[in-house]
């Protein structure tokens, strides 16, 4: 693990969007809780639909696929909005 990695897990709850986007990338699912719906960001393994995803909880519509963190980071959307931009409202529940 390198410092960068080790920082962020140290935070204890008071993560950043970067911190969320580090935590993606080296592997954990990220569970979390925004305007009260469930969503979740991950590897998903396949490189040809975009090794990263971003979903809705029971909503296969919401699946969005992203060839890096960093297109996830920049190019996600919860209902027309960039996770980024609402991030103050965002409750990580688990990784």
């Amino acid at each position: 693990m390198n410092d960068e990695w080790e920082e962020a897990l140290s935070k204890n709850d008071h993560y950043t969007f970067h911190d969320f986007l580090i935590f993606v990338k080296i592997g954990l699912d990220v569970e979390f809780t925004c305007r009260g719906e469930q969503y979740c960001a991950c590897s998903s393994g396949n490189e040809e639909e975009g090794r990263y995803i971003f979903y809705r909880f029971y909503d296969d519509s919401s699946v969005q696929h992203f060839k890096s963190v960093e297109l996830l980071g920049e190019n996600a959307v919860i209902k027309g909005e960039k996770p980024k931009d609402m991030w103050d409202e965002v409750t990580i529940d688990s990784m």
